[in-house]
């Protein structure tokens, strides 16, 4: 009862900013429409926040699209995994949910893992929270795509949980299907493939799965370097949920900050979240995760969120936060060119076809192509206000 009576907040703060708020599009409009251009580049520091933007519904995300599956390799029967488009659209641009890349406000993101394992407690969360706030859904849920359908109907943009070997693990159990430091390359790909197959329409990967981070397994380039290229190359981001780590290779990315409900108490979860402005203030942008949907947790976040906008932030999708892969240049080869699917810039290495001196993950640089077609690379930045 308190989400409900707290969303009215949190669905103001959406559609009342940041600056220039979006025209609601049907899907099948906007999927007709090609991604628009982002000029890649620094996040602004902040600055004078502008006068608030006109108020529109959120914009449902753009229902899956068939260019974007495939098949499993060598598997007509196998259920789909994501692809980057023969036309070089990436599901991290397609996908990802809107916002103004031209906002000078400090950026704020919040993605919340465990959703779709209480679908009671995911649906609430759904219907109460801002459509800016990135969702990651278990692989583990019972109806994982029903709970992708509610999030698509909402504006939210989501995230599909990678279970990876823990700290502590033994004590702290990622289930069946995760990837292990001591499983073979080929059984981890099989898993990766199981993890991606669970649905569709997801802008890119995390490896938060409850309280639980992956830290043993990301901690093992040999394991871990071959996951992110498998993402680069179908056109995903990745949330790294292991807080403040640097860039990682191959694929666009970006470490949380903080962790918000760790521990999951009242008093933690407010400090959690004035830690999280300041250094949005400092920084220009701030990520922060909550592990699990608890009660308590929603309660403070739905009421710290309808009121962040009249701080002076603005809440942004985990794709308007992320950056270019290790050893590329943010923003690509030159400025405002920049890469989908973690391609890097030229003389970088990210495992696919070589473009320009650069080695891509399946995506392409200017001039390069994917499927037969040449296309203009482009960061994934949040789709562009429509």
């Amino acid at each position: 009862m308190v989400l409900v009576g707290l969303a009215v907040g949190g669905v103001t703060l959406q559609v009342m900013g940041p600056p220039g708020g979006r025209v609601a599009r049907s899907p099948d409009a906007q999927a007709a429409v090609a991604p628009a251009r982002v000029v890649a580049g620094p996040i602004a520091a902040p600055g004078p926040i502008a006068a608030p933007g006109p108020i529109a519904a959120p914009v449902p995300i753009t229902a899956p699209d068939a260019e974007l599956l495939e098949h499993a390799p060598g598997d007509p029967s196998a259920a789909l995994l994501p692809r980057i488009a023969a036309d070089g659209r990436a599901p991290m641009r397609v996908y990802a949910a809107g916002f103004d890349p031209a906002t000078q406000a400090p950026r704020i993101g919040i993605v919340i893992a465990g959703v779709g394992l209480d679908e009671t407690a995911s649906d609430d969360a759904i219907s109460a929270l801002p459509a800016a706030i990135t969702l990651a859904v278990s692989p583990y849920a019972p109806a994982p795509e029903n709970v992708a359908a509610a999030a698509r109907r909402a504006g939210h943009e989501f995230l599909i949980s990678i279970p990876l070997e823990p700290a502590g693990y033994g004590l702290n159990d990622p289930g069946q299907h995760a990837l292990l430091t001591g499983a073979s390359p080929s059984e981890n790909a099989q898993r990766l493939d199981w993890v991606l197959s669970r649905l569709t329409g997801y802008v890119g990967a995390t490896g938060a799965l409850g309280d639980m981070r992956g830290e043993r397994f990301a901690d093992v380039p040999e394991q871990m370097d071959p996951m992110l290229a498998t993402l680069a190359r179908r056109g995903l981001l990745y949330v790294d949920p292991r807080q403040g780590k640097a860039r990682l290779p191959h694929v666009w990315s970006r470490a949380v900050d903080v962790v918000i409900d760790d521990p999951p108490s009242a008093a933690s979860i407010d400090a959690r979240l004035a830690e999280l402005e300041e250094r949005a203030h400092n920084t220009g942008a701030a990520l922060g995760l909550i592990g699990v949907i608890r009660p308590v947790t929603m309660e403070h976040l739905v009421a710290w969120v309808g009121s962040l906008g009249g701080r002076g932030f603005a809440l942004a999708p985990a794709s308007a936060l992320v950056t270019a892969p290790e050893g590329a240049t943010p923003g690509g080869v030159t400025p405002g060119r920049a890469t989908p699917g973690g391609a890097a810039a030229a003389g970088a290495t990210t495992g696919g076809a070589t473009t320009g001196g650069a080695t891509t993950g399946g995506a392409t640089v200017e001039g390069a192509t994917t499927g037969g077609a040449t296309v203009e690379a482009k960061p994934p930045g949040g789709r562009p206000p429509q």
